[in-house]
């Protein structure tokens, strides 16, 4: 899980009073109009101050806000994986960005703690775009947490 949303995680006043624009602009189906105000938001503060990432971003942007406003929309109907944490039984590596939004820290930092055989990493400089921001340690720590955690499982 790389910088995950967690279904059932009771987010900040403060992340919440952000999003509303930009969630008001692509429900409204104006995603050109809802990606200025989300490049802007401090979830890609740490990504757009890398030129090289920042450029990538901007291309990919339209796509993220759809892809968001899709999972929004289909996620009602379902018990919330933040209630089912516990049953998370096979080894979890969860990753997250060093300058990522509190609720991203404090989501990964409920999954390590809630579910069983979670191996957490925190990303040093690095926000939200931790797999853009930081491909090498992104890479080292899933072929680590593959080497030890899969190929060489522990013994019970």
């Amino acid at each position: 899980m790389i910088d995950t949303i967690l279904g059932g995680h009771a987010w900040s006043a403060e992340g919440s009073a952000r999003d509303a624009l930009v969630w008001q602009e692509a429900a409204s189906g104006d995603i050109p109009a809802a990606q200025a105000p989300w490049l802007a938001h401090p979830l890609f503060a740490p990504a757009m101050r890398r030129p090289e990432v920042a450029v990538r971003l901007k291309a990919i942007i339209g796509g993220l806000l759809r892809l968001a406003l899709r999972q929004r929309q289909i996620g009602t109907g379902h018990q919330p994986a933040a209630t089912r944490l516990h049953a998370l039984a096979m080894p979890t590596l969860v990753l997250v960005g060093e300058h990522d939004l509190a609720d991203f820290l404090a989501i990964a930092e409920r999954i390590g703690r809630e579910a069983s055989q979670v191996c957490t990493v925190v990303v040093p400089d690095a926000g939200y775009m931790v797999n853009m921001e930081a491909p090498e340690a992104v890479n080292r720590a899933v072929l680590a947490f593959w080497d030890g955690a899969i190929r060489r499982p522990r013994r019970a």
